[in-house]
């Protein structure tokens, strides 16, 4: 796939935001084929910053593989939705867009290029300039601040069906706890955080000052009941996930839960740590650190 770059600062894959079946319309003996795979058409959203004149697109395409993608005279302009394609949430062909500072939740489809508004609603979350979100199914909707308050939104009737705060332990002399992943597998809601310590200890490597212990934690709550916690902690690197909407924390491989740390600059740093990636198993007793 070419990508036009004339007037472009920069490309990003914003999701996968639609994918259905396509089934057959010829007759066959069924026993010649009797479970035939489902061929699937997939879409996908690509956003882009504009540089003349400055401006945020959205558009959809049908394939990443081949042909060129040109936001000129093309897409949806979503500039006004700060921080543009970045603030979106997708699923099955509709975007939804969590403003904090409006203290709203508004639902678009894609038609004619456009950004069409099909729902907005009043949403009102403790401690959301930093905010992330989570799909538990196909119509519930995760979204939670960065000091643990969470609401969960039915998306397909735009309604709160659930909110709270996650049950977290404060420490004293040191800020937090501080959320960087939540995720609901295996009807456990699985949740990281971190807290920073305030007396900014001096890092090791030079010029670099540490904010964040040096302790990854995490909780496991059962779900939909948010109770029974089990609380646990690693030292080998700090900040499971990030507090940062839109960037990669978490994915599922071989049913097994990974989780991505953040030591570094802009979320939790601790420049005394390494990254790393921690696999919770599906029976969620044990994490193990695979990389550092």
């Amino acid at each position: 796939m070419k990508i036009n770059t004339t007037k472009f600062a920069m490309l990003a894959l914003a999701a996968l935001v639609t994918g259905f079946s396509l089934q057959s319309c010829s007759k066959s003996n069924p026993t010649d084929n009797p479970d035939p795979e489902p061929e699937t058409e997939k879409i996908f959203a690509v956003g882009g910053l504009v540089l003349d004149p400055d401006g945020s697109y959205l558009f959809q395409h049908s394939t990443l593989s081949e042909g060129e993608i040109s936001f000129l005279g093309k897409g949806a302009n979503v500039t006004t939705q700060d921080p543009g394609f970045l603030a979106f949430m997708t699923k099955d062909g509709f975007y939804y867009s969590y403003k904090s500072g409006e203290n709203t939740l508004s639902k678009y489809s894609y038609v004619n290029q456009k950004l069409q508004l099909v729902k907005v609603i009043p949403f009102v979350l403790a401690d959301a300039n930093r905010y992330n979100h989570q799909w538990i199914d196909q119509n519930n909707l995760l979204i939670y601040g960065y000091k643990g308050a969470y609401k969960i939104v039915n998306v397909e009737n735009m309604t709160v069906v659930k909110e709270g705060k996650f049950d977290l332990p404060n420490k004293a002399g040191l800020t937090g706890p501080l959320i960087g992943f939540a995720e609901v597998k295996d009807n456990k809601m699985h949740v990281g955080y971190w807290y920073g310590d305030e007396k900014y200890p001096d890092a090791i490597a030079k010029g670099k000052t540490n904010y964040a212990t040096g302790t990854a934690y995490f909780a496991v709550f059962d779900y939909p009941a948010m109770n029974n916690p089990v609380y646990s902690e690693d030292n080998r690197s700090t900040s499971p996930g990030n507090d940062r909407n839109g960037v990669l924390k978490t994915f599922t491989y071989n049913d097994d839960l990974y989780i991505m740390t953040s030591p570094f600059e802009m979320i939790s740093q601790n420049w005394d740590k390494p990254h790393g990636i921690y696999r919770i198993k599906k029976e969620h007793q044990s994490s193990t650190l695979l990389i550092s």
